[in-house]
């Protein structure tokens, strides 16, 4: 059984129309937010991305290059936030 996600998969845009709505790819508004901040949240899925393959290259390191597991533990708690987990 395939787990269904807590969030909105991106890629998000902003509305052409409306500086402050932001739209998933099926054009469905995702959050209707103040234009100060549309271009943060719309980057948000892409964000996330980049956090996960960065985790994905530090746990490939070998293991004299590894980073602290220590240093590791916000990456990995900001990702479970930004899933909803």
């Amino acid at each position: 059984m395939s787990q269904q996600a807590k969030y909105t998969p991106g890629p998000w845009t902003i509305d052409p129309h409306d500086s402050g709505c932001i739209r998933d790819a099926r054009d469905s508004v995702v959050v209707d937010c103040s234009p100060k901040y549309a271009h943060l949240i719309a980057a948000a899925p892409d964000m996330l991305e980049v956090l996960e393959g960065c985790l994905g290259y530090l746990q490939a390191l070998p293991y004299e290059f590894k980073p602290d597991p220590a240093w590791l533990k916000p990456l990995l708690a900001t990702i479970a936030k930004a899933k909803g987990e």
